[in-house]
């Protein structure tokens, strides 16, 4: 959502999708990483590590999402407005993955070998 409102008001002062997209995506990124490590994945692991695991894939989505829209609106003269809604929508489903099972998730091999260890 903030993402999108942020695609939103830049795009409408900018008029440039890219660079709307690119600046929306930059302070969205910073905000969902606080609150996906501490609330939505309740992650316990290092948030050193897990912030290089978020932001590369963040750059990642940047890169695919921003190139996505720009495509459905100067391509195919998709509204840039329904074509961002169309991109994250994709987007979200690789990142929520990406990060449920790599970016946040503990580091499962770890706790078997402490628990091995101890026994």
């Amino acid at each position: 959502c903030l993402d999108y409102a942020l695609f939103c008001i830049f795009s409408l002062f900018m008029g440039q999708v890219a660079f709307a997209n690119i600046c929306a995506r930059v302070i969205s990124a910073a905000v969902n990483f606080e609150i996906n490590i501490r609330v939505v994945f309740k992650s316990q692991k290092s948030t050193s590590r897990a912030a290089v695991g978020y932001f590369s894939l963040a750059l990642f989505i940047l890169v695919c999402g921003t190139t996505l829209v720009t495509i459905l609106n100067e391509k195919f003269g998709i509204s840039a407005y329904i074509a961002k809604l169309i991109t994250e929508a994709a987007m979200f489903l690789l990142s929520w993955s990406v990060q449920h099972t790599a970016v946040f998730a503990e580091n499962n091999l770890s706790k078997r070998r402490l628990d091995t260890i101890e026994a």
